[in-house]
């Protein structure tokens, strides 16, 4: 989101200065996550849930799990380990794609548990957490020889189209584009959200994040709006494509995605 909005901030205010746009960015697409509960950036994580009543466990939105254990006897040890499908499910079940779960519920078939642990700190979940892990095509590839797991930079084909301010994926590692010194090389900030940094073989897709295109009109605009407000004594110009209902837009837009709190 940082790109598209930067792009359009500038547009504003001409200056071609990219770095108090994403900042404003950054500043608009945060309050968007934490208003509405639902991180539109995925993040690897472990965290440590409590079931409320034994039978559901709420996590914060996620796109999938990759171990679920559980500390049998409160040792902070964690000595079972439950399976997909086999121990627990996924909710909601048959989602719509690039959508995130919410909870995942004991499969009543089980024979390893029958009820989640009602005591802190007995669950341990590791996953990809956030609204969605979508990604898009760049076309663009690892270069010949590869690159290291400490390299800070990417070398890339004409015509790109990469951008400051985008989350690159490779292979299972998410990269920040943090400069773009000339046309053909990408400075890049390794292993954010959780990732871990790892060497990438030759030829290796390189994808970027891509986010619902509501979601980004809607921090387009809310950005814009700050931009002004900063600089501008709050004005919102009707030339610059300014309505006077752009706070209950935003608020309409937190409120299609937001995500009660956890029990």
């Amino acid at each position: 989101m940082r790109r598209t909005v930067g792009d359009r901030l500038k547009d504003v205010s001409g200056s071609g200065d990219d770095s108090r746009w994403l900042d404003i960015l950054e500043q608009a697409s945060r309050e968007f996550d934490m208003a509405s509960n639902n991180p539109m950036y995925a993040r690897v994580a472990t965290i440590y849930p409590n079931s409320w009543n034994g039978c559901e466990l709420w996590l914060p939105p996620f796109v999938s799990l990759s171990s679920v254990l559980i500390d049998d006897d409160g040792d902070d040890t964690f000595e079972t380990t439950l399976v997909v499908d086999t121990d627990y499910r996924y909710w909601p079940d048959g989602g719509l794609p690039h959508t995130p779960y919410h909870r995942i519920d004991i499969n009543r078939n089980s024979t390893t548990i029958s009820r989640w642990p009602l005591t802190p700190r007995r669950v341990k979940v590791t996953g990809v957490f956030g609204y969605s892990y979508e990604t898009a095509a760049t076309g663009q590839v690892v270069a010949a020889g590869g690159i290291t797991s400490s390299a800070t930079s990417l070398t890339l084909a004409t015509g790109h189209g990469i951008d400051l301010g985008e989350t690159l994926v490779i292979d299972s590692e998410q990269c920040y584009v943090t400069a773009l010194p000339d046309r053909l090389t990408a400075t890049v900030t390794r292993a954010i959200n959780g990732t871990t940094a790892a060497a990438h073989d030759a030829a290796a897709v390189i994808s970027r994040r891509k986010y619902p295109a509501d979601v980004v009109n809607g921090c387009i605009e809310r950005a814009r709006y700050l931009w002004h407000n900063e600089f501008r004594g709050g004005m919102e110009p009707d030339s610059l494509g300014f309505a006077t209902s752009s706070w209950p837009r935003w608020l309409g837009l937190v409120r299609r995605y937001e995500v009660p709190r956890s029990p």
